[in-house]
């Protein structure tokens, strides 16, 4: 069953993915590209040149100015979309693994309803997801919702990362060390002009809620460590969360990623309307 209602499949149908990167593919598609091509929505005028197909000629601009003149068309191309996702265990945690499987199938699907060839992928053993067209979501939909638990996505990650991409999104609770993800971005970037991190949070990890003596265990390593948490463990657990945020912005920063951070709790009707006031849709 699908992650995505009915309800939210209508409203992606309103949307198209935003970029300004003059990077694209091949094939035609639903993008205007600032290139000059075959379309049929008109571009402007330029002389007629020996060799140039008559046919293009307007017979009308040259009744009136006895010149010939060549009239020309914007051209559209397709966009390459690759969403990376990260299934490592912490993302299993406070209902991250959801949200951020729901995300990665409604971008998917607006990239495929407007004939943009997309990839998926979420580790380095498995083959990535690639298609194009409308037709291809439902085979999206399975593909993300049946994405297996991973050991290390910022260093596996890379080993998918396809050439030439216009845009490509990393989503990620971002939990990882920071220099795994700056390893990560800074090959991103060689493969896409657009890279854009959506961080996956939830208010639970951010703000711990547990007091007293308890035993925390590492969603990655499953290393055990007794705790008593008090208002100033709790202080400097939330003074760490904050300072590893800061620093993750500061790397995206560097690098020219765009980041945006979206919260479980808030729903992704809420993390559409994000991407929508931040210009990554329209």
């Amino acid at each position: 069953m699908s992650l995505l209602t009915p309800a939210l499949i209508a409203q992606l149908s309103r949307y198209s993915l935003a970029t300004k990167s003059r990077a694209r593919g091949q094939h035609k598609g639903a993008h205007r590209s600032s290139r000059v091509g075959t379309s049929l929505d008109f571009s402007d005028y330029r002389s007629y040149h020996p060799g140039d197909d008559v046919r293009q000629v307007d017979w009308n601009v040259f009744a009136r100015t006895e010149k010939y003149f060549i009239k020309r068309f914007l051209d559209e191309q397709e966009m390459r979309i690759h969403i990376m996702l990260d299934t490592t265990k912490s993302m299993q945690l406070y209902g991250k693994a959801v949200f951020a499987k729901t995300l990665a199938i409604a971008l998917g699907t607006i990239a495929l309803q407007h004939d943009d060839r997309m990839s998926f992928s979420y580790d380095n053993k498995t083959a990535p997801f690639r298609q194009k067209g409308k037709t291809a979501r439902s085979a999206l939909a399975h593909f993300v919702e049946h994405a297996t638990v991973t050991q290390d996505f910022m260093v596996d990650a890379r080993q998918q990362l396809p050439k030439d991409s216009t845009i490509i999104f990393i989503l990620t609770d971002g939990l990882a060390p920071l220099a795994h993800y700056e390893g990560l971005v800074k090959q991103a970037v060689r493969h896409a002009k657009d890279v854009r991190l959506l961080r996956v949070l939830s208010e639970e990890e951010e703000m711990l809620s547990l007091s007293g003596d308890v035993q925390l265990i590492d969603s990655e390593t499953n290393e055990q460590v007794n705790v008593s948490l008090t208002s100033t463990t709790r202080e400097a657990y939330e003074q760490r969360f904050t300072a590893h945020a800061q620093q993750l912005r500061k790397i995206s920063a560097q690098h020219g990623v765009l980041q945006l951070e979206l919260v479980v709790e808030q729903g992704i009707p809420h993390a559409i309307a994000q991407l929508v006031r931040h210009a990554w849709l329209q």
